[in-house]
């Protein structure tokens, strides 16, 4: 080895043996190097790593005396030597090699460790197959929407066991997930280094990849992924054109984070840069009283402005504050820092409904006090129990000031509907853990004929827990519609509540959100107006049951999703627990009774059969391309609640349509289906 070479080395491993010291787990830490190493393309710092968690599983090996220890350890030393290229390092790996053979027959009675990866023809495990691989990714899948750490973290764990186990399908399937984690982080948060990061994995990927079909996949993943890179350099050139043409809330935000934009930190985080003779503790604490300082000053003017009754000035420097310390996956102490803000917040969107007259913003500052809510403690200020108040606060207001209706509200049903939720999915999972006790087929081996009975039994269990979900949803919606018209009044005509999505596939789950539209006998104003109050004042009730993040009710100062620029959606909530919400905002989403709200007038979901059906003709033309695919969902209804006539009458109409012209319509919804599970599948 070079004197370059080993100097650098040496280098390293003095960093990496600091960075081991900072973790508990010297397993994780090693994880966590060897990671970093194939992000760097460092293949000296990888084979080390490797060694080192090799001589890891070797020194338990002499306390316990396990051949699986020793197994582990041969297929890490395996696994560095089939990567080394530096003649030294080889020998030396030979050398542990040696010494462990020789170790393991002192100790287990002549027993020989399993050095499968060094076997000319070895391709992964005795049972690898995709199934088993599948399911694994499946479970590694669910930790992704949770946390970007922890799916990280997962990720990384799971490879190095890969190794250890000499599971070669499981590393590679790994490795192709983590490069679609940092592609699509890249995508998300366009940050150029995310995708170096993700092609350093999927070339990894390659250099492990025996499969020709896989390789394929792999470029076209590569190809993709230089596109988007392409795409995201071009805005991050242009972005500053693009922030001086923003809107003026937008703009008064850029002027008051300008310093962290420029450094593409976090507010609120310190910069890595330091000024000369300043420390960098120095420098985080002065930066993190300055960023109190501008939290209280942006606090302090939005107040001032809300006393004045200047909502738009206000809710700037509310945003703003709330922008200062706010952090993409907060501790405890972090996130509740954002409570006063979003509690200002919220009581500017309850004064501008008390202006307008428009439901939405009374929904929206429903959604900004449950946010604060779930970000509380029992202190003076934060105690939930304030905040509660100004929910009911809010709903009064509603009836008031859209409704007409003047009334006393108390928590009672909201706390009831809490506790119908928690009932029934308590009872969904413990059927589910019966399902699982009394009819899994994984007991008996797969050649025995009590499997096939079985796996029959647990498909149907399933299908009937799934159809009791469902009509448990109805009910449960049905009586939250109940409760509105109670108060409302009785409908001025005939009108069906349709649900749409999993609700109407029978795949809802406890957990789902809503996607439903409105079906009416005649679209007077009165009947319109009638039902655009009954669908906030039906979203102000499922918010108040506190399952409903806050980006989903589109507040433009923290998520401006028609804006060109990202920088204006910038609130991400991690901490408002997910559950039983309205279908969000988003301009892919918004399957609900007031539809996409960028539309002038909006594009409503409250309309006859006939016009409902015009509205899925024009989305196969003009919406589908874009992701919206109402036409897919709207063809598949299902009734909630009111009259089943209407749907009866929608349903005749909708099929006549798609079978017009030989089934043209239909062909171009299955085409394009298609094709886009086509390109998510090389994504």
């Amino acid at each position: 080895m070079s004197k370059i070479k080993m100097v650098s080395l040496v280098n390293k491993l003095q960093h990496l043996e600091l960075f081991l010291i900072r973790k508990r787990s010297e397993q994780f830490g090693y994880a966590q190097a060897l990671r970093e190493a194939i992000i760097g393309t460092d293949l000296l710092m990888e084979v080390e790593v490797l060694k080192s968690l090799g001589d890891l599983h070797l020194q338990k090996d002499k306390l316990s005396k396990d051949s699986a220890e020793f197994d582990k350890a041969a297929a890490l030393y395996a696994a560095a030597l089939l990567r080394c290229t530096d003649p030294d390092m080889g020998e030396t790996l030979e050398h542990r090699i040696g010494y462990m053979e020789k170790l393991s027959r002192q100790l287990l009675q002549a027993y020989t460790p399993q050095f499968r990866w060094l076997s000319a023809d070895y391709w992964g495990t005795a049972d690898s197959n995709v199934l088993r691989v599948a399911r694994i990714c499946d479970i590694l899948d669910k930790s992704a929407p949770n946390s970007y750490i922890v799916y990280e973290q997962t990720c990384t764990e799971m490879l190095v066991t890969a190794i250890e186990n000499s599971d070669m399908f499981l590393e590679l399937e790994v490795l192709k997930s983590l490069g679609d984690f940092y592609l699509e982080k890249g995508k998300k948060t366009s940050d150029v280094s995310q995708f170096s990061e993700a092609a350093a994995m999927y070339k990894k990927a390659l250099t492990r990849c025996e499969e020709p079909d896989t390789k394929q996949t792999l470029n076209h993943r590569i190809l993709y992924m230089k596109k988007v890179k392409v795409m995201a350099a071009k805005h991050s050139t242009s972005k500053k054109a693009r922030l001086r043409k923003g809107s003026r809330i937008g703009r008064q935000l850029q002027n008051i984070t300008r310093t962290d934009v420029a450094t593409n930190q976090h507010p609120g985080v310190p910069s890595k840069a330091t000024e000369p003779g300043m420390t960098s503790a120095a420098t985080g604490s002065a930066e993190e009283k300055d960023t109190d300082r501008l939290y209280k000053d942006q606090l302090k003017k939005g107040k001032s402005f809300l006393a004045r009754a200047d909502l738009d000035s206000a809710e700037q420097h509310f945003a703003a504050a709330l922008k200062l310390v706010h952090v993409r996956d907060p501790t405890a102490q972090q996130y509740q820092r954002e409570v006063e803000p979003l509690c200002k917040l919220g009581e500017v969107y309850s004064k501008r409904g008390q202006q307008t007259g428009d439901g939405g913003d009374f929904v929206k500052a429903a959604a900004l006090y449950n946010a604060a809510i779930a970000r509380s403690n029992n202190d003076v200020f934060t105690g939930s129990i304030m905040i509660i108040t100004k929910t009911k606060e809010v709903e009064k207001s509603f009836l008031k000031c859209v409704l007409d209706i003047h009334c006393n509200v108390g928590q009672e049903n909201t706390e009831k509907h809490k506790k119908q939720l928690k009932e029934m999915r308590d009872q969904i999972k413990l059927e589910m853990k019966t399902i699982d006790q009394q009819l899994d087929p994984y007991i008996h081996d797969e050649d025995n004929p009590r499997v096939k009975e079985i796996e029959a039994k647990r498909a149907q269990a399933v299908r009937q827990l799934f159809e009791k979900i469902v009509q448990q949803r109805k009910e449960f919606i049905s009586q939250l519609v109940e409760e509105c018209i109670g108060l409302m009044g009785p409908p001025p005509c005939k009108y069906a509540l349709i649900g749409l999505g999993s609700q109407a596939t029978g795949l809802v789950t406890p957990y789902s959100d809503l996607e439903f539209a409105i079906l009416v006998e005649e679209q007077s104003d009165e009947c319109l107006v009638y039902f655009r109050n009954l669908t906030h004042y039906l979203h102000l009730k499922v918010v108040n049951l506190g399952e409903t993040i806050l980006p989903t009710v589109g507040i433009k100062s923290l998520n401006d999703f028609y804006s060109s620029d990202p920088l204006y959606d910038w609130y991400y909530d991690s901490v408002t627990p997910r559950g039983f919400a309205f279908d969000g905002s988003m301009p892919k989403a918004s399957k609900t009774p007031l539809g996409r709200q960028e539309n002038n007038p909006p594009s409503e979901l409250i309309c006859t059969p006939e016009n409902m059906v015009s509205i899925l003709q024009k989305d196969v033309t003009l919406y589908m391309k874009e992701g919206y695919h109402l036409s897919t969902i709207l063809r598949n209804p299902c009734l909630i609640a009111g009259d089943k006539d209407l749907v009866d009458t929608y349903m005749d109409i909708t099929v006549k349509i798609l079978q017009a012209d030989g089934g043209k319509m239909a062909q171009v919804l299955a085409q394009e289906t298609m094709k886009e599970n086509s390109e998510r599948h090389y994504r």
